[in-house]
């Protein structure tokens, strides 16, 4: 081989080489472009995820401040509703009581001297028996006289007995020969089975214009 010819595959070497750097140096620039790509998509989604789990956490945190001021507010209505109604209770109560201590001022009324054989014929008509014994207070069983009970009787059919009286309450109670039936038809009695009703139409009257 002459000189020419070692000098031609010289000139070859170096042009392969060229080119195979050249090819190597466009492949890894081209890594690098697609590893830039990558890195920055993958950089993007990450973003994204942690946008979308700060909103979780935002909603979350949002939703339980809700709930706790909801739940707050309840507590405090419930709470204000119940000292109300304590109130209205013990303001019930107090009425009454009041009512309760002006018994023994009406019992010395004609109101309830006329009212009391009404009392008698609604106490006789509850007990289901033919002999029934009546029960009075030491006033109310001066007011009915034995004359009195005999027209009842006749009036009712029924065989009426006068029993021994009794203290601290006003009015009758009827009871059943054998014991078996009894029914109290005294004014506190009276005033005990009212009183559900009552405090639907006092408080209707005295509280539900404010508070509903």
């Amino acid at each position: 081989m002459n000189q020419n010819d070692n000098l031609s595959l010289s000139r070859q070497v170096e042009t392969l080489s060229a080119y195979i750097q050249n090819i190597s140096s466009n492949d890894v620039s081209t890594l690098q472009r697609q590893s830039k790509a990558k890195i920055d998509r993958e950089i993007e989604q990450g973003y994204d995820q942690i946008q979308q789990i700060e909103k979780k956490i935002l909603d979350v945190m949002k939703n339980k401040a809700d709930q706790a001021m909801i739940e707050a507010k309840a507590n405090f209505l419930y709470k204000h509703k119940i000292e109300w109604l304590n109130k209205r209770d013990e303001l019930l109560n107090q009425v009454f009581q009041l009512v309760d201590h002006k018994f023994q001022d009406f019992i010395l009324t004609e109101e309830y001297a006329d009212g009391l054989l009404k009392l008698i014929a609604e106490a006789i008509e509850k007990i289901q028996s033919d002999q029934i014994e009546l029960r009075f207070d030491e006033y109310s069983d001066r007011l009915i006289n034995d004359e009195q009970l005999i027209e009842i009787a006749k009036q009712t059919g029924r065989d009426l007995r006068r029993g021994d009286t009794f203290a601290n309450n006003y009015g009758v109670i009827a009871a059943s020969i054998d014991g078996r039936l009894s029914y109290d038809n005294t004014l506190e009695a009276r005033l005990e089975r009212k009183k559900p009703e009552l405090r639907v139409l006092a408080s209707q009257s005295l509280f539900e214009v404010n508070h509903g």
